[in-house]
């Protein structure tokens, strides 16, 4: 009994190591996936305001 507590006790922190990499995995994941969105959406807004400014162009050309 006494000789299987160390390969318990690693078995045990094996286990709470492949524990904690599922979480930061995840977190990781969760992370890049944020920034992801973000990031899309700075780039829609910049590309809203290119078309209206082009648009704004246009109408400014039709003035002239």
């Amino acid at each position: 009994i006494y000789s299987s507590l160390p390969l318990l006790a690693l078995s045990s922190t094996k286990k709470k190591t492949e524990e904690m990499t599922t979480v930061i995995d995840t977190l990781v994941q969760t992370s890049i996936s944020i920034l992801l969105g973000d990031e899309t959406s700075l780039l829609k807004e910049k590309v809203d305001l290119i078309l209206k400014a082009k648009d704004n162009l246009e109408v400014l050309q039709q003035k002239l």
